[in-house]
């Protein structure tokens, strides 16, 4: 990777359970957001995405509440233009690209 990549590592707990989609040519996506508190006690959440194998395993292996460590992501800023008010949206993806369990049994 080059030098000015935006390289994401991050741990939180799913919000809700992973959903998984098929790209038209038939690639794993796997959809899920997390909570993760910062530094003042304030809790930000963000929607991730992962693909193939990473998001098989995501979504086959996480529930809700599930803690997770995301050691390598990156964020994709997606722009659109609101079909119904005309005005431009724009949204933040953590695409996951690897990630480890987290947690102990209670988590299971």
């Amino acid at each position: 990777m080059s030098r000015d990549t935006n390289l994401i590592v991050m741990t939180g707990r799913l919000t809700r359970d992973p959903e998984m989609k098929y790209s038209p040519d038939g690639k794993a996506i796997c959809e899920f957001s997390i909570a993760c508190n910062d530094t003042d006690e304030k809790v930000n959440f963000f929607d991730c995405q992962a693909w193939e194998k990473t998001a098989e395993i995501i979504g086959e292996h996480f529930k809700k509440g599930q803690k997770i460590l995301i050691n390598q992501g990156r964020f994709n800023q997606q722009r659109w233009d609101d079909k119904e008010s005309g005005e431009k949206k724009q949204k933040y993806i953590l695409k996951v690209f690897s990630f480890e369990f987290m947690g102990g049994k209670k988590d299971e």
